[in-house]
Parts: structure tokens; C-alpha cells; sequence
């Protein structure tokens, strides 16, 4: 389940709702948002999303049911998309840095060359997956994102991708009905419910330490 401040986006076709500025306007599929707040009731979740534009300014606050959204991942700008690996003239897998847009720059390992054909200072949204150790508890307090320590909230276990909604993923994400989507303040990640140790259930919070960040989609 969605917890509140995740950060979605519809995905619904278009609708119409009230806008920010009192006028009536669509909101598209695709479109990003915060959930502000959640109202359950008999048929269901229903949640107060605040959309936005593509500069941040407030589009529409509205009530969205579950089924119409989905999480939004790690978005930002694309700084750098350098080869890494190479022999003989052939690539095997990429490396690079995404500019979030809280402003901090993650590094990011791509090795099934999926961001093959992404243009530098492109927006892209990614489907990262954290090669983690040290899974624990978390505490709501400040994680030193510097050193690799990240912390989110377990949105839901035994998640399965959706096909056909991404530019580019391999079949394994896809194969791998297990996975535990965690809630950030940067997006949401994947991680391997493996790691969770069994010992984690939607709204609690995790906190982890990795190494790096791979790359599995992209949305």
C-alpha cells in the first residue's frame, strides 16, 4: 500500500479535474505527484495527490484510488552515460550519474547496457535496484546518503513489475515476482525480498548501506 509523501504518478489516461488556479484541466497519464494524504473508506484507499508540472508548481490536488497510480522511481537530470567495461571494441555494461531533483548526484551502474541509447542532460526515470548490506530497522532520522546509506519505507512485498508500461528492462525483472518496493524520499526503489529478510511488512521502515546502484529499468 501507498504510504503518505510517496511520490507516484497517474497512471490513468487522461481525466479531468479541478486545477491549482480554479479552472477545469486534464491531467495526463504520466503525470508525477505526492500522496498528501490517505482517506480509506468501504470500496477501498483513496488518495489526496498533489500533482505537479514539470517546473514543481502545484497542477491539481485530487483524490486518486490506488489502481490509478503507479510509484514513481528515481528521476532526475542525466549528467554523465560512459562506458565502462570494454574488450575488443564491445561494451558490457555503463556507468552513470543522474542529477536528482533534490539537487544530489547519485552514481549509477548499468549492466545490462540498458541506457544504451539515453542522451546526457536528458530527464530520465530509473528502476534501481541497491546491491545492499547492512539491511536494519530504520529510524526515521537523517541517512548519510554520502556513504551509501539510504532509507525507505516498504511500500509493498511481492510486488511484480507491470509489463509493457517501460522504455527499457530486461525479462528477469519481469520473472521475479518477489520483489519489495521501497518508498524514498528520492522515488521508489526495488529491492530483492531476499534482503528483507522476511522480517519487514508494508510501513515499516528499512534502512540500508550500498555499494551501488543498479540499474534494472528504464520507465
Amino acid at each position: 500500500m501507498l504510504q503518505e509523501y510517496a511520490l507516484v504518478k497517474l497512471r490513468a489516461d487522461k481525466r479531468q479535474v479541478a486545477l491549482a488556479d480554479g479552472t477545469q484541466g486534464d491531467l495526463e497519464a504520466g503525470t508525477p505527484g505526492t500522496v498528501v494524504g490517505i482517506y480509506p473508506h468501504t470500496a477501498g484507499s483513496g488518495f489526496a495527490v498533489e500533482f505537479v508540472r514539470a517546473d514543481g508548481s502545484t497542477l491539481a490536488i485530487t483524490i486518486v484510488q490506488e489502481e490509478e497510480l503507479l510509484p514513481r522511481f528515481i528521476a532526475g537530470k542525466l549528467l554523465v552515460n560512459a562506458s565502462g567495461a570494454t574488450y575488443e571494441g564491445r561494451v558490457y555494461d555503463r556507468r552513470l550519474r543522474v542529477q536528482l531533483h533534490q539537487g544530489s548526484v547519485i552514481s549509477v551502474f548499468d549492466p545490462m547496457l540498458l541506457s544504451t541509447d539515453l542522451q546526457v542532460n536528458e530527464q530520465v526515470e530509473l528502476a534501481l535496484v541497491p546491491f545492499a548490506s547492512g539491511v536494519q530497522p530504520g529510524t526515521g532520522g537523517p541517512a548519510a546518503q554520502s556513504q551509501g546509506e539510504w532509507e525507505g519505507v516498504v511500500a509493498e512485498c511481492g510486488w511484480a513489475v507491470p509489463a509493457g508500461l517501460y522504455r527499457s528492462a530486461p525479462p528477469c525483472i519481469f520473472a521475479n515476482s518477489r520483489w519489495g518496493l521501497l518508498s524514498t524520499v528520492f522515488g521508489h526503489v526495488l529491492m530483492r525480498e531476499s534482503q528483507l529478510q522476511q522480517t519487514f511488512r508494508p510501513g515499516e521502515r528499512v534502512r540500508w548501506t550500498h555499494s551501488r546502484l543498479d540499474l534494472y529499468a528504464v520507465v
